[in-house]
């Protein structure tokens, strides 16, 4: 991923899932802007996003970071659950259709309906290895992909819904 996909607010590449402002207590990491080595004791900012394998962290120094506009909105954002559905069209992060389309066409009821009454994996599908998956055993009929239910309902909070999640 290069650092020219952060530029565009209206398309960005990924809304954050985490984002920390702190002191750089590792060696050896470059800037995910700059390319530059980071020095130990450096202000950084360390995030993840949405799009990502969640154990993927991205560090970023301060003074990059905060010259970035897309970096500071998406920051606020992050930081005051203000983000849009809109910030979520065409989600790469959920393998089955039922959770992309849910946010492709979203409708709260709909999320809430898909959280508390989740698909189950393997539905018929294309698994990202291309193989189809048409019949299935009863036990791999009642996995549900909670990553998937866990991750919409993040985006929710982060598109402020907590308060109608709660009621």
């Amino acid at each position: 991923m290069k650092a020219v996909r952060f530029n565009d607010l209206h398309n960005p590449f990924a809304p954050f899932s985490y984002v920390e402002e702190k002191i750089n207590s590792r060696k050896n990491i470059k800037c995910h802007i700059s390319n530059k080595i980071i020095e130990k004791g450096e202000v950084i900012y360390a995030f993840k996003l949405f799009s990502f394998e969640q154990d993927i962290i991205f560090f970023v120094k301060k003074t990059a970071f905060e010259a970035s506009d897309y970096f500071i909105n998406y920051r606020d954002y992050y930081l005051k659950n203000e983000y849009s559905i809109k910030h979520f069209k065409n989600f790469e992060g959920f393998r089955h259709p039922d959770y992309k389309n849910v946010l492709n066409n979203f409708s709260f009821d709909s999320a809430i309906k898909l959280i508390t009454n989740p698909t189950t994996q393997p539905k018929p599908y294309i698994y990202n290895s291309g193989k189809i998956i048409n019949k299935c055993s009863k036990e791999e009929i009642l996995n549900i992909d909670i990553t998937a239910v866990t991750t919409l309902l993040s985006v929710l909070i982060k598109c402020g819904y907590s308060n109608k999640i709660l009621s």
